[in-house]
């Protein structure tokens, strides 16, 4: 378990889902079974690639691979390299670089409410988010202001459409898309067969004719 794991103290339910996955065996023992035989059948919590919903170990084998999961003793898990390792010549020149605050710097200690209420995982997010970590365009904060923006309404019939962009005195129609290129320029490089399969397309018209 990383040491950034923080739960608070009222938060019971958190504490409880936390306490469990600390216990959790390395291997549900109601999915394994020992066979006739002597080999270890562990039927699998999802089908696998190829459809199988079992596997069968030797006992030496089972053993060998819960063994690999566990990390080596007195080892860290995250390590650093270059100025950021701990072994590096220079690592107080950059820690040294790191502003540090006084007590009067520091913002006081908020309260937390109790209890802190557990807010639902989103499977998905905002179309404003997308827009905003996608192409760097934050749609929803006012040009006017520094505040932010909600959307009210969300009109797609095209006549009020229509008459809000003329309201607005903004265009009304769709840009026109622009004719498709030819092709490259294949003379330039030195295929001469190119440059003759490319001579019979005309060349579209400029936008400064």
């Amino acid at each position: 378990m990383h040491a950034d794991v923080h739960i608070h103290p009222n938060d019971r339910l958190a504490l409880k889902r936390l306490l469990a996955y600390a216990a959790r065996p390395p291997c549900p023992e109601e999915r394994l079974t020992r066979l006739p035989d002597g080999k270890i059948k562990m039927r699998l919590k999802h089908p696998g690639p190829g459809g199988q919903h079992q596997i069968l170990f030797e006992p030496q084998d089972l053993v060998r691979r819960l063994a690999s999961l566990i990390p080596p003793r007195r080892r860290h898990l995250i390590t650093y390299f270059g100025l950021a390792s701990s072994h590096a010549q220079l690592r107080p020149h950059l820690v040294a670089l790191v502003p540090t605050l006084g007590p009067s710097e520091m913002a006081p200690a908020q309260p937390l409410p109790s209890p802190i209420p557990v807010r639902p995982r989103r499977t998905r997010l905002p179309w404003a988010d997308l827009l905003r970590n996608v192409f760097a365009i934050d749609v929803l904060q006012c040009p006017r202001c520094p505040g932010r923006m909600t959307v009210i309404a969300v009109v797609t019939d095209p006549g009020p459409v229509q008459a809000i962009l003329a309201h607005l005195g903004l265009p009304t129609q769709a840009p026109l898309l622009a004719p498709a290129r030819a092709p490259p320029q294949l003379a330039l490089l030195g295929d001469s067969k190119g440059a003759r399969e490319a001579s019979d397309y005309p060349d579209p018209p400029s936008q400064f004719e």
